[in-house]
């Protein structure tokens, strides 16, 4: 199968993602990137169909990846997003995944990438038929669907994403449109990664953190984006992994457990 895989939005122009306690770009940029390599050690063409940033118009950053999903004959489209309806929300809103009106594929398509998704603990909203006339739906040339994993306003959704990470997503997606998880290829170890680093009036006070939460560890990796500043660690026992995790929780400072390659 030929599958087009778009990360939602853009960080710059007029494109932009939603934002509560976390940012919906940040995680879309995560778990697609893992879902288009799911597909792949699978067996199948994937192409990312994503837009270099460019500063674009909405418009723009759709179209350059509905053309090149056409252009290349593909036979799915997956876009990758998080949800938003409220400024704040304590509380479960759960997943859903939208299809073009009409199209019989894209809603088993959903259907089964949905159910994936509410397995995982977030509360099931369905798959939806578009009734807003959204250009990624209407415009490609194959069956395509929008994927809104979880909300980012809501306390409980964001309790589960932390405790299933990003791989958890991919794997959803993955599974529900070809049957088959992503192969582990794992070796039993994990890695932790902490959300953004505060900073303070010199900017973020990076040693008393590696002091504080990572003293045992020889190795960290230090990450940044046009958002922030956060720390990946060494591979580690998943026990091991799960006391620093908890650590960070009790700041504010975790994001997820990943599964080391």
């Amino acid at each position: 199968m030929k599958i087009a895989v778009r990360r939602g939005h853009q960080y710059t122009g007029q494109d932009q993602g939603a934002e509560a306690i976390i940012k919906e770009i940040d995680v879309a940029e995560k778990y697609y990137k893992l879902a288009l390599e799911g597909f792949k050690s699978l067996g199948h063409e994937v192409l990312d169909v994503t837009p270099p940033e460019a500063n674009r118009t909405l418009s723009d950053s759709l179209l350059y990846g509905i053309n090149m999903a056409n252009n290349w004959g593909a036979d799915l489209f997956v876009s990758c997003h998080v949800n938003n309806a409220y400024d704040s929300y304590r509380g479960s809103l759960g997943c859903e995944v939208i299809y073009a009106i009409g199209s019989s594929s894209g809603e088993k398509y959903a259907t089964s990438v949905e159910s994936q998704l509410s397995s995982l603990g977030f509360k099931s909203r369905g798959a939806k038929a578009d009734v807003r006339g959204l250009a990624e739906l209407i415009k490609t040339n194959m069956p395509a669907i929008i994927v809104e994993p979880f909300f980012v306003e809501a306390t409980n959704d964001i309790d589960v994403y932390n405790s299933i990470g990003d791989k958890g997503i991919a794997n959803s997606i993955v599974k529900g449109v070809t049957g088959k998880d992503i192969p582990s290829g794992g070796n039993g170890m994990k890695y932790v990664v902490t959300n953004y680093l505060p900073e303070g009036q010199y900017g973020v006070e990076i040693n008393s953190i590696i002091k504080k939460y990572f003293s045992e560890l020889d190795r960290l990796y230090v990450r940044s984006n046009d958002t922030g500043i956060w720390i990946e660690t060494q591979n580690m026992p998943e026990d091991k992994a799960n006391s620093i995790a908890q650590s960070l929780k009790n700041d504010n400072l975790f994001w997820s457990i990943e599964e080391a390659n």
